[in-house]
C-alpha cells in the first residue's frame, strides 16, 4: 500500500489538525505519533499517511507547505508496523485464552 512519513514542528499542530481536514487526505489512514514516541531527538510530530496514490499525492500537495518528508520515515514506518503487528498478536493471544 502506498505511504509516507511526514515530520512537523510541534508548534505547527493547529495548522496540522487543520490540513487533515481536506477531504482527499482524510480518507487515508493516519497515524499521528510524537519523536518521543520513537526515541527521536527534537520536539517533532511525525504523520504517517497509507492509502490510495491519489491521496498522497494530496498529501504531498497539502502537507509540504507546513512539514516535510521525514528523513527517517522508512525506518519510522517500520517500527509502527512492528508495533501493530506486536499488539494484533498480543490481542490474538489473549482472546485465544477465551
Amino acid at each position: 500500500m502506498p505511504h509516507q512519513v511526514y515530520r512537523f514542528p510541534s508548534s505547527a499542530r493547529a495548522r496540522l489538525d487543520e490540513a487533515l481536514g481536506d477531504d482527499i487526505l482524510s480518507r487515508q489512514s493516519l497515524t499521528i505519533r510524537d519523536a518521543r514516541h520513537f526515541g527521536v531527538p527534537g520536539d517533532w510530530i511525525f504523520l504517517f499517511v497509507e492509502g490510495e496514490e491519489k491521496g498522497i499525492f494530496r498529501a504531498d500537495a497539502v502537507l509540504l507547505e507546513i512539514g516535510e518528508r521525514a528523513p527517517e520515515g522508512p525506518v519510522l514506518y517500520q517500527m509502527l508496523k512492528d508495533e501493530e503487528d506486536a499488539a494484533a498478536s498480543s490481542l490474538g493471544s489473549v482472546l485465544g485464552e477465551l
